[in-house]
């Protein structure tokens, strides 16, 4: 089973060397995440600012069935429970499949589960 997922890469030594800085990101990204779902309207409406999209465009992307969105509880307890690596390793069977890579690197070894998980518990509540 596949998710939407969006993605953040850097390399090992900018783990190491921020992890601070990366651990800060994710919180602020994940309460974005709890904004954009507890106000849909205001995000419809900054979201066509931002771009050249219309509110009614915009709108019916963000209301779209297909458009998975998360809140961050649901997705510590996705990382948790493993369900999150299992959705990257859809995509690297996905990926393997059209050809995109030969050997997919497993899930496990690139998510950084412990980092979003500090980030998540540093979310203002």
């Amino acid at each position: 089973e596949l998710a939407p997922l969006s993605a953040f890469v850097a390399r090992k030594e900018s783990v190491v060397e921020n992890r601070e800085g990366l651990v800060r990101l994710m919180a602020v990204l994940q309460d974005a995440m709890d904004y954009r779902m507890d106000n849909l309207d205001d995000t419809i409406r900054l979201t066509a600012g931002l771009t050249t999209l219309s509110e009614e465009i915009t709108g019916s992307i963000f209301r779209s069935k297909t458009v998975g969105m998360f809140r961050t509880s649901e997705l510590v307890s996705a990382t948790k429970d493993g369900k999150v690596v299992g959705w990257l390793e859809g995509r690297n069977k996905q990926f393997v499949a059209l050809d995109k890579v030969k050997t997919a690197v497993p899930a496990a070894d690139y998510y950084l589960a412990d980092v979003f998980l500090e980030g998540a518990a540093r979310v203002r509540k």
